[in-house]
């Protein structure tokens, strides 16, 4: 360029304001001439009153020259950018020959001619290279070894990583509800590959069994699938995994591993936890009876009402209440149940309650028929011998017969025999 940025500014000195007027007269000598032209600049200066001073500049524009032609350095394009814009390996992109950082060959004063071709070799399924080979010629010079010069540039348009994707967070399974271990299924991930394909997916799970405290670790495999919205023009796709080996309870690092074409492996590692929330599949007699005891009462521990009860992986503890309190106990849950006198005659409904080693528990109800089975208790007062003139027909004067009942008598008679 000619401009005062590259060909230099005047120095001014005035005491007052000042205007700057610049005029250029270009001389041309020709496509071919030496040099290859000539500016004459003249700056007129004036100031506030009208006073003018000019000087005068000279700027010479050399002919081109081949020898001063940088060509391009070896460029690196991520095959990403080059899978999503078609003109990343453009030179503009990439480079061109160039004087004192100036690109040549869109014409000016230089009488430069250029072209390129490009071969392209093949390295791995979206990667390759461009081996652009450039010549540039002098217009005023004839063909010679030296006219045009040659240079060859190397575009490397190269998978720079594996494929991309976002690890899933930590998850948490539960138990199969008849095996104290889980058959996981392994969450799903979009993963994309903006270069070549995807060739491998896997899953490796590596714990320690809690129940003998050796080390599990194994893989499963992973395949690609489509989805619902999937945009097709975008690299990515979902990774979806096999189920899992039936894994104990415990926590276990997962590291999911996606492998491309060009042998570039990506990896990620999140946390799994097998967790038993299975409650237990609880079994109870559907209608139970109780018998009072001598005093009024019956305590029944929950374990009468079991009737089968199982968990996947263990059982705990068994507890009951009463639906509804009263004067025999209230309706809270504890290892065992009590009936008295006021239920007699009722049917008193009950809530079995199965708990496992892990606080998961289930209901069942039941109904309980509570009965009085012990006769009253008589003790006769003692023998006595009466005149038969001083006997007394109401029978009184000859004491009463002691009797107790565990809940309540209903009659007292005394009969002659």
């Amino acid at each position: 360029s000619t401009d005062i940025s590259n060909t230099g500014n005047i120095g001014v000195a005035d005491c007052s304001p000042y205007t700057t007027v610049i005029d250029d007269e270009f001389a041309d000598f020709g496509e071919c001439g030496s040099p290859r032209g000539q500016i004459l600049r003249s700056w007129i200066v004036t100031d506030l009153w009208g006073n003018q001073s000019s000087c005068f500049q000279i700027i010479t524009i050399r002919a081109f020259n081949l020898n001063e032609v940088i060509f391009p350095a070896e460029a690196i394009v991520d095959c990403e950018a080059a899978y999503l814009n078609n003109n990343a390996t453009n030179p503009n992109n990439t480079g061109r020959p160039n004087i004192d950082g100036s690109a040549i060959g869109s014409g000016g004063y230089c009488s430069a001619s250029i072209g390129y071709t490009d071969v392209r070799l093949e390295i791995c399924a979206g990667s390759y290279e461009i081996y652009r080979t450039w010549l540039v010629g002098n217009t005023c010079l004839p063909p010679s070894p030296t006219n045009p010069r040659s240079s060859v540039q190397r575009i490397r348009i190269k998978d720079f990583g594996g494929p991309a994707f976002t690890c899933p967070p930590a998850v948490t399974v539960s138990t199969n509800p008849f095996q104290c271990c889980s058959t996981a299924a392994l969450p799903d991930m979009i993963v994309s590959e903006g270069c070549s394909d995807i060739l491998d997916l896997e899953a490796k799970v590596t714990g320690v069994d809690p129940n003998n405290g050796n080390i599990i670790t194994f893989t499963v495999p992973g395949h690609l699938e489509d989805f619902a919205g999937n945009n097709w023009w975008n690299p990515d796709t979902l990774a979806v995994f096999d189920y899992t080996q039936c894994v104990p309870l415990g926590t276990y690092t997962v590291r999911y591993k996606a492998s491309d074409e060009c042998g570039n492996i990506s990896y990620c590692n999140f946390e799994l936890t097998v967790a038993d929330l299975v409650p237990p599949s609880v079994a109870c007699d559907q209608v139970t009876q109780v018998a009072l005891t001598v005093d009024g009462m019956a305590i029944i521990n929950a374990t009468t009402f079991d009737d089968g009860t199982t968990d996947n992986c263990c059982l705990d503890r068994f507890e009951v209440r009463r639906m509804n309190s009263n004067d025999c106990e209230d309706d809270q849950f504890d290892s065992s149940v009590k009936f008295c006198c006021s239920d007699l005659g009722d049917t008193v409904l009950v809530v079995f309650r199965a708990f496992d080693c892990h606080d998961n528990y289930n209901d069942c109800m039941v109904s309980v028929l509570v009965e009085d089975k012990i006769k009253p208790s008589c003790n006769a007062p003692a023998q006595v011998a009466v005149n038969c003139e001083n006997f007394d027909p109401s029978l009184w004067a000859y004491g009463k017969a002691d009797v107790a009942d565990n809940c309540c008598l209903d009659t007292n008679k005394v009969y002659l025999g």
